[in-house]
């Protein structure tokens, strides 16, 4: 897939982002032109959802990857940090199945499977039914390998609701993306030698329609506190 169309976020261009201590958090959006068909985009091109199927892509949607990427890559030189609120809600039993994910990936990479968590060039926090902690797990993958799990659930019940806020810090100098819960300020992984030797782009996935309700909304440029852009180890 092309996405030539859009800009690739760097610090050499003039944009209309906030900065604070070398961090800028652009504005950008999900893009609706190739989002894949049984998900929706609303709320003014920020939320992506597992329900509510949508036929208002113009372009070459997304065919195999359940989700949809932003309006933007992040190129060299820069830090870049965007975050996204998570609603769920459990409508049957959940079995040992993929919920949501969100990371950077390549755009070679976006549409090749059905989770970018198995991609060589994608770097990816995600949520799923973990068979040893037998509870919802916040888990961190590239390239097929698990790297990190840890119990986000203690029970798990028809009705249950959830509500999260994670961030994205990309650092393109370094090659490090980093996940934070983006409520306590407490850093979840680091991701090392992140190949940036092309852009990468944000990309997030919902999957499970039929036992949980996903809601995936991106909060961008004005609406991140900068002052707060701090995180602990």
């Amino acid at each position: 897939m092309k996405y030539i169309r859009y800009s690739l976020v760097s610090t050499k261009l003039p944009l209309c982002n906030l900065c604070h201590n070398k961090h800028r958090c652009p504005n950008f959006f999900l893009d609706t032109s190739s989002f894949h068909p049984q998900n929706d985009i609303t709320n003014l091109n920020k939320t992506l959802t597992n329900f509510g199927c949508s036929s208002k892509a113009r372009g070459e949607r997304l065919r195999i990857y359940p989700g949809a990427l932003g309006t933007r890559a992040f190129a060299k030189p820069g830090r870049f940090y965007f975050e996204v609120d998570v609603y769920l809600y459990v409508h049957h039993h959940l079995r040992e199945d993929q919920i949501f994910e969100i990371g950077m990936a390549q755009v070679d990479e976006i549409d090749k499977k059905f989770t970018a968590c198995a991609c060589r060039y994608a770097w990816m926090m995600c949520v799923r039914m973990c068979p040893v902690c037998n509870t919802l797990c916040l888990q961190t993958w590239h390239d097929g390998k698990l790297l990190r799990h840890k119990s986000l659930k203690t029970h798990i019940q028809t009705g249950m609701k959830h509500v999260s806020k994670f961030g994205f810090l990309v650092n393109m100098e370094a090659g490090e993306l980093q996940v934070v819960d983006a409520v306590n300020r407490l850093q979840f992984y680091r991701f090392k030698n992140v190949d940036v030797t092309r852009p990468l782009w944000p990309i997030l996935g919902v999957f499970n329609s039929g036992r949980v309700n996903v809601s995936l909304t991106l909060r961008t440029g004005s609406e991140i506190d900068i002052t707060k852009l701090y995180f602990k180890d």
